[in-house]
C-alpha cells in the first residue's frame, strides 16, 4: 500500500523497497513498476485498484492480512507461519511437528482467523481454486490504489 491505494509490491518485482510513488521503487523510477495484481495472481501492468475491489479483501489489497492460508489435503487452513509455528503442516492440527488443535484454523474474508476447520478453495470469497494469501504477486497500497 501507497499513499491508499494497492500497487504491486516492489519486493515481489525483485526492486528495492520502499515504494515512493506509483512508478518508483527504492529511488529508483521505472514505468514497469506500474502494477497491481489480478485475481489469479498474474501481474497486470497500467493503473492500481482500489482496496477492496477486483476480488480484494474489503480495505485491503492482495497479500495485505496478517492470516495467510495453505492447502494441505485439498482445504485451505491457516498457514503455520501466520500462527508463528513451524513449518510444514503435516496435517490440520500439527505444524512442523508439533500436534495442537489450536493449530486448526482458516483466515476469514477480512483477515482474521477463524478456528474450528479449513475451507475449500474458493470458498468465503476466495479467489478461485486458492486460498487466502496463496497468490505469488504481493501488493501494495499507494495514494488509495491497489499495485
Amino acid at each position: 500500500k501507497h499513499a491508499g491505494l494497492c500497487y504491486r509490491s516492489c519486493a515481489s518485482m525483485r526492486a528495492p523497497e520502499p515504494r515512493y510513488s506509483p512508478t518508483n521503487c527504492g529511488g529508483h523510477e521505472s514505468r514497469s513498476f506500474l502494477q497491481r495484481c489480478a485475481i489469479d495472481g498474474h501481474p497486470v501492468r497500467g493503473a492500481g485498484s482500489a482496496p477492496g475491489l477486483e476480488g480484494r479483501p474489503r480495505g485491503k489489497c492482495f497479500g495485505d492480512v496478517a492470516c495467510r492460508e495453505s492447502k494441505h489435503a485439498g482445504l485451505c487452513y491457516r498457514s503455520c507461519a501466520s500462527m508463528r509455528a513451524p513449518e510444514p503442516r503435516y496435517s490440520p492440527t500439527n505444524c512442523g511437528g508439533h500436534e495442537s488443535r489450536s493449530f486448526l484454523q482458516r483466515c476469514a474474508i477480512d483477515g482474521h482467523p477463524v478456528r474450528g476447520a479449513g475451507s475449500a478453495p474458493g470458498l468465503e470469497g476466495r479467489p478461485r481454486g486458492k486460498c487466502f494469501g496463496d497468490v505469488a504477486c504481493r501488493e501494495s497500497k499507494h495514494a488509495g490504489l491497489c499495485y
